[in-house]
């Protein structure tokens, strides 16, 4: 969802929980095996306020991925202004590899939606 105004406290709470909720379906592998009213359920809230944030299946992906692009590049902001270059790249890649082997259901249900044409 994208707006010019920011969201009430709850309308954030409820977005935070639908996303907390979609990764962990991610990273278990299961994004396909709901129906996509089943994640209000999971997350809490209802199938109204998981349209008004996410109006796909796709939208809600999306907005998984490009949180965990800004953590990603938040966190390798924080190295570089704190490490050594050489140290800042290696514990970036080193924690790389920990995020990809966290985060797999995440790329499968990514490379899957790019396969099908998904917008």
């Amino acid at each position: 969802m994208t707006t010019d105004k920011p969201l009430r406290a709850d309308a954030q709470r409820n977005r935070e929980a639908l996303l907390a909720k979609a990764r962990e379906v991610f990273d278990a592998g299961d994004f396909f095996d709901l129906r996509f009213d089943d994640f209000a359920r999971l997350a809490g809230v209802g199938t109204g306020t998981l349209y008004r944030h996410f109006p796909t299946r796709e939208a809600l992906a999306e907005a998984v991925y490009h949180e965990e692009v800004a953590m990603l590049c938040d966190r390798a902001r924080r190295l570089r202004a704190t490490l050594p270059a050489e140290e800042a790249l290696a514990t970036f890649l080193h924690g790389m590899v920990g995020h990809m082997d966290a985060h797999q259901g995440l790329a499968r249900t990514l490379a899957t939606l790019m396969a099908t044409g998904s917008g």
